[in-house]
């Protein structure tokens, strides 16, 4: 756990870095996998597709749920993010309520951006606190130990 602070800690005041997708030794798929069961342990019959990335020396590792949704684990575009933002404010311009939040297949996994509408207006977080200076998502990146 001490090892997996020091690593957060490192990345969050490191400078930019280039993140490149790797492919896992056996013992980096191993520990991922171990790391996926204790944060979802009751997934049981569930197939994930895992994902790595070397970010400045350190690795860090995504669990995307086959079969759900798509564009997790993915880049971010500013498209991707553009047009979120239009089904977004599309929605909260006919929402039933005063204040709404947007249903999961308008935002898709952007959910970090939390989305809400209020008098018939979208607003959500700045992008800079759901995705990493590559665009991933940084909830969905855990740091391998």
């Amino acid at each position: 756990m001490k090892k997996i602070i020091s690593t957060v800690l490192s990345l969050l005041v490191s400078g930019p870095a280039i993140a490149t997708e790797i492919s896992p030794t056996q013992k980096m798929l191993a520990e991922a996998k171990r790391m996926n069961k204790v944060n979802y342990p009751d997934a049981g019959s569930v197939s994930f597709e895992y994902h790595f990335r070397d970010i400045g020396g350190h690795v860090m590792w995504c669990a995307y749920a086959t079969g759900g949704n798509g564009n997790f684990c993915v880049k971010i575009t500013q498209e991707i993010v553009a047009n979120t933002d239009r089904a977004a404010r599309d929605y909260c311009k006919t929402a039933d309520t005063d204040e709404d939040t947007p249903p999961h297949a308008v935002y898709g996994e952007l959910w970090d951006l939390d989305y809400k509408c209020k008098g018939g207006r979208m607003s959500r977080l700045p992008l800079e606190m759901a995705l990493d200076s590559e665009g991933f998502v940084r909830s969905q990146w855990k740091p391998l130990p």
